[in-house]
């Protein structure tokens, strides 16, 4: 998986396996594959294991009032 995450303020990004997927829903700690936390620009390049599921996640504090505009742009090839 490659590409380009942009937004105008900081977004943490994670790649994420179904069980992490689940501890961050829950707000408990989890283990990401790849990750990138605090950023406004940040280029992807995730190579996973063959045959396994995983999620690309975009996140911003709950905490922050403001309203963020993100722009994902993702390839994965076979």
């Amino acid at each position: 998986m490659s590409g380009l995450v942009e937004a105008d303020d900081d977004v943490s990004c994670w790649v994420l396996g179904p069980n992490s997927l689940q501890s961050l829903e829950d707000g408990d700690e989890f283990n990401p594959y790849w990750e990138e936390e605090d950023i406004t620009k940040v280029k992807v390049s995730f190579i996973p294991k063959s045959g396994h599921k995983f999620f690309f996640v975009v996140y911003r504090d709950e905490e922050e009032e403001d309203e963020v505009s993100v722009s994902v742009k993702l390839r994965t090839e076979r």
